[in-house]
């Protein structure tokens, strides 16, 4: 009898613990008491008839109504109106963020935040369409960036091709692009000058000279100016692409290509360019100088930039002492990075290393995480990097010299199409290329890649992140 007990005391108490809370719908005695049905009953019925019916879901305020069953979503194309801030489109029954100035009907602006402007806070410029006059209106476009900035409004709307040059001395603007916006002068001047204390944002314009232009840079920028550039290309300008002496440039996902002289030269300020394509310039990709100058160059493509010798009287005249990157003696700040970027087919003179050419004193710089692969004419014979300049650790540097340091691998990277420039990486990636940064290491302008797809500390050497 005592095995028996033993048994049945436990099974006592299970069924003494399941007990009703008192107010759900479990408890027979709530039976037919809101929001409890009768036994047996049908499911009440939640849906709505109009917008009252939705007053208890604050966060989805609007009834659709679809084969007579309402349900509660956060708008309809009827009722857009509801969504605002930077959530003003709907979408599926959705707010969403605009993505291009056509979702925005009433100023026909989408700002970078993913709000629509107001008109009244839009000066509009068309240089194809538009009139020489101050008033840039969406109704009546000027044709002078310079003039819509004047206006003092806030952002300024660029379309058509802007042949004026443009020249901007203390002043503060937001400068968005239409698709297909262009800013090529045809007068012998600079297309694109930012001095003073100017504090200028420019998205998705192309910056440019036409052919047969007087050599002239693309974009200058002087003094204490600050001018950030977001998806703007800056291509087929006479002199360099850009040119900073003095002040700030941050270029993020820029294309700087085909610029007769040096894609960008930084003879002083500070530069900060990442997640950009940098190709085809003629006389080298990025060349910083100047003993305080600063830069940040993280996660770019940088790509078949060179001048070819060239015979005048069986005389050899060589190209230009930058490749990829050129970092002639400049002091060695702790902020100067040159970080997960793709080095490929950029040459320089025989002297100079056709990937990356850096002296950084009195403090040495250590650049991590790139690809320094195949340049130079005869990259079999040519070391890609000076070998008494700046540390390179982590990272992939061939096929010279065969080894460069414990920390350093010396691997085919196999980009995709590496003859064209497409230097992401080819599936499966090789193992040897992986780079394991510190969380610290992928965050500002190392946080995405070149596709602009967020890396991880799982992530590779080079401007491409492949995600998995």
């Amino acid at each position: 009898m005592q095995r028996l007990a033993r048994v049945v005391v436990p099974l006592v108490l299970l069924a003494a613990c399941r007990q009703f809370n008192p107010e759900s719908c479990e408890n027979p005695s709530n039976a037919g008491i809101p929001p409890c049905g009768m036994p047996d009953a049908p499911p009440v019925d939640t849906s709505c008839k109009d917008d009252m019916g939705c007053s208890a879901t604050p966060d989805l305020p609007v009834c659709k109504i679809a084969d007579a069953v309402g349900t509660c979503v956060q708008c309809t194309p009827e009722k857009h109106a509801k969504c605002s801030g930077t959530m003003p489109i709907c979408t599926d029954n959705r707010c969403a963020p605009c993505t291009r100035h056509g979702d925005c009907t009433d100023s026909n602006v989408c700002k970078p935040d993913g709000s629509c402007a107001l008109e009244s806070d839009v000066a509009y410029v068309d240089g194809t369409a538009g009139t020489d006059q101050m008033v840039c209106s969406k109704s009546m476009p000027c044709t002078k960036i310079a003039s819509a900035v004047m206006t003092g409004r806030a952002i300024v709307k660029v379309s058509g091709t802007v042949t004026e040059p443009t020249s901007l001395d203390n002043r503060s603007a937001v400068i968005l692009g239409d698709l297909g916006a262009t800013l090529a002068p045809l007068a012998d001047a600079v297309a694109l000058d930012v001095r003073g204390t100017s504090r200028i944002e420019i998205f998705d314009l192309s910056i440019s000279h036409p052919p047969g232009a007087t050599a002239r840079e693309g974009v200058t920028v002087q003094g204490t100016a600050d001018l950030r550039m977001t998806r703007v290309s800056v291509v087929n300008n006479a002199a360099d692409g850009i040119r900073i002496s003095g002040g700030k440039l941050t270029c993020t996902r820029c294309t700087i290509a085909q610029n007769t002289l040096l894609g960008i030269d930084a003879t002083g300020g500070t530069i900060a360019i990442s997640q950009s394509t940098i190709q085809n310039n003629l006389d080298g990709g990025i060349a910083v100088s100047g003993m305080d100058t600063g830069f940040q160059i993280i996660g770019n493509v940088i790509f078949h930039n060179r001048k070819p010798d060239t015979m005048m009287n069986t005389t050899i005249i060589p190209g230009s002492g930058t490749g990829g990157i050129n970092v002639p003696q400049v002091r060695g700040l702790a902020t100067n990075r040159i970080d997960f970027n793709s080095f490929s087919r950029n040459d320089a003179r025989p002297l100079f290393a056709p990937g990356v050419q850096c002296i950084s004193s009195p403090t040495s710089l250590t650049a991590r995480y790139n690809i320094i692969w195949d340049n130079g004419t005869s990259p079999a014979f040519r070391d890609q990097v000076n070998a008494a300049g700046c540390d390179h650790k982590l990272s992939d540097i061939g096929p010279l010299p065969a080894s460069y340091g414990m920390m350093n691998v010396n691997t085919d990277p196999l980009f995709m199409d590496e003859l064209a420039g497409d230097l992401h990486l080819m599936k499966p990636v090789n193992a040897m290329l992986f780079a394991n940064p510190t969380a610290s290491e992928i965050e500002g302008p190392a946080a995405r890649d070149i596709e602009d797809e967020l890396r991880t500390v799982r992530t590779e050497m080079g401007a491409d992140h492949v995600a998995r």
